[in-house]
């Protein structure tokens, strides 16, 4: 049995395959075309949009200071345009 495309252009994944990759409601997914052309369905994992990334950057940082250990006061990284 095939999955039907949605005029959203939207497609059931089914049970079977969301146990199997683990998948929960709101997971996100990736697809990769392999060299044979077929597309292959992977859990995602990382960061996947823009904000994600930014939003694990500044986690980072964020405990890099942390740290650090000093008094707790802010400085701005020299990079920054308010430095």
């Amino acid at each position: 049995m095939a999955p039907n495309l949605t005029s959203k252009g939207q497609v059931t994944i089914p049970k079977k395959v969301r146990d199997y990759l683990g998948l929960k409601a709101g997971a996100a997914v990736a697809f990769q075309r392999l060299d044979s052309g077929e597309i292959a369905i992977r859990a995602a994992r990382g960061p996947q949009t823009a904000f994600q990334q930014v939003r694990q950057a500044a986690r980072t940082t964020h405990r890099a200071y942390e740290n650090r250990g000093d008094s707790g006061r802010f400085e701005c990284p020299s990079r920054c345009s308010r430095g």
